[in-house]
């Protein structure tokens, strides 16, 4: 495989597993997968296909991104639920680095140059400010790296 490979590993909440990335190879380019590994070690399991960018919360749960063909930001960004998988918001140009709240209650995500959260129950999705790689603090203030000047 060419390029750089970004694995973004994330524990999830109660700190026994790590979520992580893997790439690989197919006739159709690269396709992504997300596992989750116990933290002490064991055999991973897999927890979604065309998948990546895991983010997860204080609570039981997590969310990604569907990758795009030719890079590995997001088409979609995707909760998993009890009962499957539901897509919360489709992208502009392509979603990175989406960050949930610690009450996973809001997403927070980088499409087209700017900073969006979208509130996972209603799918209301409001753009917050120009940037990159946001944070959360707590549920209602988020840090943001600016645009490069």
């Amino acid at each position: 495989m060419d390029g750089w490979w970004y694995l973004a590993p994330t524990f999830r909440p109660d700190g026994h597993d790590v979520i992580f990335q893997v790439p690989r190879e197919s006739s159709s380019g690269i396709t992504w997968a997300l596992w989750s590994v116990p933290a002490t070690g064991g055999t991973p399991t897999l927890l979604a296909k065309n998948a990546a960018q895991a983010t997860t919360s204080d609570k039981p749960t997590y969310a990604f991104v569907r990758p795009m063909s030719h890079f590995f930001a997001g088409s979609r960004l995707v909760i998993a639920e009890r009962d499957g998988f539901r897509t919360l918001v489709k992208a502009t140009s392509g979603i990175f680095e989406p960050k949930m709240s610690p009450g996973a209650g809001r997403i927070a995500y980088q499409d087209d140059g700017s900073i969006y959260v979208v509130d996972v129950s209603t799918r209301q999705t409001s753009k917050v400010a120009k940037g990159r790689m946001a944070a959360w603090v707590d549920d209602d203030t988020l840090i943001i790296a600016p645009d490069d000047p």
